[in-house]
């Protein structure tokens, strides 16, 4: 998944060029504070669960910085979190009472639990925020240049 700035005129992606270029430090800080919300977001739509863990793995990871563009990882560290957010099949594999695993045959008992989306959602928010964002953040940028 990811966010492309489509809604920005010529002038702001110059902008949005010279800044990164000029203040890379400042462009680094913009793209994790953009992470941090996207986690805030995100775990409002985390469910609980018995120990916390999915709601507490939310991780900002590497930025990478490639040609003209930057990217920042979003993850999760909970190893069950991809079934969380894209369901999950219940009830074909367990575990017997001598601790040997069994599987079973695809029958009706099987079920589909539906996934919890989480991620998608707050990407979707933040894809929203992000034009009017960086509005402000090169109209930022600009004064402390005195532009």
């Amino acid at each position: 998944m990811g966010i492309e700035f489509t809604s920005l005129d010529e002038f702001e992606k110059k902008m949005l060029r010279l800044a990164k270029k000029e203040y890379p430090q400042e462009a680094k800080k913009f793209m994790r504070q953009l992470a941090r919300d996207t986690i805030k977001i995100a775990k409002i739509k985390t469910p609980k669960g018995p120990t916390g863990n999915l709601k507490r793995g939310w991780k900002v990871g590497k930025l990478y910085i490639r040609d003209n563009s930057m990217s920042i990882v979003v993850k999760n560290i909970a190893p069950h979190a991809h079934l969380i957010e894209k369901g999950h099949q219940r009830g074909r594999v367990f575990r017997t009472r001598e601790g040997n695993w069994k599987t079973i045959k695809w029958t009706k008992n099987v079920a589909f639990v539906p996934g919890n989306e989480m991620l998608a959602p707050a990407l979707k928010k933040i894809e929203v925020e992000i034009p009017q964002r960086l509005k402000n953040w090169i109209t930022k940028m600009i004064q402390e240049v005195g532009l």
